[in-house]
């Protein structure tokens, strides 16, 4: 929070700079630019010769990304260091800038802020179905979590349930890292439909259609919830939370979200603004989290913050009595 509190004119400014590079990166995408610069190599120049539009204008959009190290330059040319679930996530985001341009009418009470801002709204939309691009988008936050969460020593554990994994992109590289986990994904029947087109994670992992919510969950003795509170009522996180102990007795409980203290970056402010700009729900503080697990039962064994876009923080919580690992 220092540069908020201490230098506004500085963050200001860069903000400022950080949208123009975002458009960028964006226009670059549009123009090809990075699948020209997957395929063979090829010189600044080629590469500005090979993409449609003004070669000054192409040039100078690359000298852009060169500086700000989305694309690296090499003996035998110039490569993206920008791609995959990176890519997509810059791909989809696209999408966020119409409900954040709305924001201060939306904020007055217009009709599109009380469309949208329902309650259980990500499952009502899930439901329903999920558009390709917020699939995409979905796996390619996960996979900003994975290492934060390597940090946790998962080798005690045999079976994890992730609820509402999406893809499995996490429970993949999980499974990947400790050869002796298998996992379960419990998501919506649409979600799970989708995953073939975001990529199917390692062979441990077992896709299970089901609402958290209604159905059973399959057993574990460890349990993640990812991305999946935030976006939650509080009084719907505390039911999930009870669930959860109630039909995994023993199982220990990893939750990551972006949450709010007296330490947090803006960064989480503006996450959990993002999230109740599609839903009613108040900004969720760190506090609050280890409440909602000591009421169902939970006691916090250890914490720490993600180095992830959003600024999350990972609780690792056991039934009470009961310890298990560190990061």
């Amino acid at each position: 929070m220092t540069a908020v509190r201490d230098r506004p004119d500085r963050l200001v400014l860069e903000l400022l700079h950080d949208r123009m590079l975002l458009r960028v990166v964006e226009a670059a995408d549009a123009l090809g630019l990075f699948e020209r610069l997957s395929g063979p190599a090829a010189t600044v120049d080629e590469v500005a010769r090979d993409l449609p539009g003004d070669p000054d204008l192409v040039d100078w959009i690359l000298e852009t990304l060169v500086a700000a190290g989305f694309v690296l330059t090499t003996p035998s040319g110039v490569h993206a260091a920008l791609s995959g679930p990176l890519l997509d996530l810059v791909r989809a985001g696209r999408g966020d800038d119409e409900s954040w341009r709305g924001l201060a009418s939306w904020t007055k009470g217009s009709a599109p802020a009380r469309a949208s801002m329902q309650p259980d709204y990500f499952r009502r939309a899930f439901l329903a179905g999920v558009p390709d691009s917020f699939s995409t988008k979905m796996a390619a936050v996960s996979a900003t979590l994975v290492p934060g969460l390597l940090r946790y020593d998962w080798e005690g554990h045999r079976h994890l349930l992730d609820l509402g994994g999406g893809a499995g992109v996490i429970a993949g590289a999980l499974c990947d890292a400790y050869p002796r986990l298998s996992a379960t994904v419990l998501e919506l029947p649409a979600v799970v439909d989708s995953t073939t087109r975001c990529g199917q994670a390692s062979d441990r992992v077992r896709y299970c259609k089901g609402d958290f919510f209604v159905d059973a969950l399959p057993s574990a003795d460890v349990c993640l919830l990812a991305h999946v509170l935030v976006n939650l009522q509080p009084s719907d996180a505390e039911r999930l939370l009870s669930r959860v102990a109630e039909q995994l007795p023993g199982a220990t409980l990893v939750v990551v979200d972006p949450m709010i203290d007296a330490e947090s970056r803006w960064q989480s402010h503006v996450m959990s603004l993002n999230a109740a700009l599609r839903r009613v729900a108040g900004h969720h503080s760190a506090d609050s989290y280890r409440e909602w697990l000591a009421g169902a039962g939970y006691e916090v064994q250890t914490e720490w913050r993600l180095d992830s876009y959003s600024v999350d923080r990972c609780l690792v919580a056991a039934p009470r009595r009961q310890n298990r690992g560190s990061p």
